[in-house]
């Protein structure tokens, strides 16, 4: 009983933790412009119309991406991962598992660098534009990180955002999660990596704030010994 006693509380402490008031992140107190921000450009495409690309830096580190070819919305391509800011090389940062892409910021836009932070010459890299408005970022992604669950407490931590996690709605493909999660995990709580396709949602409830929360719309697996990359 003492080890689920502890881990209900390390879940109770993170869900707190994940609704506390939020404070200026590295990243946001580093970028050079207000977050969150959404920049976006239709891009040349060789055998389409061209590409819609939208990107969305949210002020806790999280970043949205999505593009879609010109008339065929069916055959958009999103993600989501971690992002910061290098002030002095005026440089932006995707990261999401061990993958990293790089803009210079340059004139209020981004502008996408190759490996060796040089900007790739070719008319397939025009700058994203600063939007007007700032894009939801509501779009189904992959997620990869380490799931709890104690006496129904819920809890996902990210791993390409590091300390970024929510709790999750019991919606959707929420009962397939616990359900593999109670047979693979270690021990009561044990932290266990998952995958699944979700999305995050703002839940209003009567008797407390808003809270923004995981939607799992389709399980995938879980991975019993293995951690964040």
């Amino acid at each position: 009983m003492w080890l689920v006693a502890i881990a209900f509380a390390a879940a109770h402490d993170l869900a707190v933790a994940a609704h506390a008031p939020p404070a200026t992140t590295a990243a946001e107190a580093a970028a050079p412009f207000a977050v969150p921000a959404t920049f976006a450009r239709v891009l040349p495409c060789a055998d389409c119309a061209g590409i819609a690309h939208t990107l969305t830096l949210r002020a806790d580190g999280l970043y949205f991406s999505r593009q879609t070819p010109l008339g065929n919305p069916g055959g958009s391509v999103s993600q989501a991962g971690g992002w910061d800011f290098n002030d002095e090389a005026a440089r932006l940062t995707l990261y999401r598992g061990t993958g990293r892409q790089h803009f210079a910021f340059r004139n209020g836009e981004l502008l996408q660098l190759d490996s060796n932070d040089q900007a790739i010459v070719s008319r397939m890299n025009p700058a994203l534009r600063r939007a007007a408005q700032v894009d939801a970022g509501s779009d189904i992604v992959r997620w990869h990180g380490k799931f709890r669950y104690v006496a129904g407490s819920t809890y996902f931590l990210n791993c390409d955002t590091g300390a970024l996690g929510w709790p999750v709605a019991e919606q959707a493909d929420y009962a397939a999660l616990v359900d593999s999660y109670n047979h693979a995990r270690s021990e009561p709580g044990a932290p266990l990596m998952v995958t699944f396709d979700g999305h995050l949602a703002v839940f209003h409830a009567a008797d407390g704030p808003a809270l923004e929360q995981m939607v799992v719309d389709r399980f995938v697996a879980v991975h019993p010994n293995t951690s964040c990359p």
